[in-house]
This record gives structure tokens, C-alpha cells and sequence, in this order.
């Protein structure tokens, strides 16, 4: 593995474990929570970053275009 590509998947992992320490950090009630009535509250942007890890993790086992498709009208 290269250093750029090892630099990169540390840094993945830095912002991973991290999004996971705010997590746990949070009760149920700051999901709901929003920064402006017009932006999304905190629990749908965990959501939005979940569907972003599932997805990546299907284009690299090599999903199709009409997999990918799928993919997202299933969740939407």
C-alpha cells in the first residue's frame, strides 16, 4: 500500500472514530435538534453519513450502476 493511500484510509478512520464519540455523546432528544428550522437536524445527518458509508462500501465490492439505483430509491 502506498503512503498516500495509507495516509488517506487513516484519516478515514480518525473522522469515523470520532463521528462515533459524538455519538455517544448525544441523548435522544439532540437528534431531533437543528440548527435553523430550514436545516437538517442532527439525527438526519447521522443518517445522511450511514447511507454514504453503505454506499461507498457497494461501489467498492463493485456494484453496478442499476445496483446503485436501487440502492437509493430503497431509502429514500
Amino acid at each position: 500500500m502506498n503512503k498516500y493511500c495509507k495516509s488517506a484510509l487513516h484519516q478515514i478512520k480518525v473522522a469515523v472514530t470520532t463521528i462515533i464519540e459524538m455519538i455517544e455523546k448525544l441523548e435522544e432528544n439532540d437528534l431531533q435538534k437543528r440548527p435553523t428550522p430550514s436545516k437538517h437536524s442532527i439525527g438526519e445527518l447521522l443518517e445522511h453519513i450511514a447511507i454514504i458509508c453503505v454506499a461507498d462500501s457497494l461501489i467498492s465490492d463493485g456494484a453496478s450502476q442499476d445496483m446503485m439505483n436501487q440502492f437509493y430509491a430503497s431509502i429514500s
